[in-house]
């Protein structure tokens, strides 16, 4: 795979550190799994 493509598609999924930036914390990581 060359280094400068993209994927065809975009990740899938739901990454909570993206969602809560650095304010995660564990009761907010339970209450979302």
């Amino acid at each position: 795979m060359n280094k400068n493509k993209f994927a065809i598609t975009p990740p899938m999924g739901w990454n909570s550190y993206d969602y809560y930036d650095t304010t995660v914390n564990e009761e907010q990581v339970k209450k979302n799994a």
